[in-house]
């Protein structure tokens, strides 16, 4: 199980049963919260827009948001 965290303005992903550090994804934006459901993780940005990636750090594709 992954446990992702808001580190520094990227997310840093954990080893949740260790608590070992696996590695980092650098979205473009800020983000303001991340979660981890299955086998993907979800970060959100102030727009409103979210991408999802793997549990291995891969970019998936986005979700909503509003166009500046």
């Amino acid at each position: 199980m992954i446990e992702p965290r808001i580190e520094n303005d990227v997310v840093d992903l954990y080893d949740s049963s260790s608590g070992m550090y696996r590695r980092t994804i650098r979205p473009g934006s800020t983000p303001i919260s991340v979660q981890a459901e299955g086998g993907e993780i979800a970060i959100t940005f102030q727009n409103g827009s979210v991408d999802i990636y793997s549990t291995q750090g891969l970019y998936k594709r986005t979700i909503g948001g509003s166009r500046s």
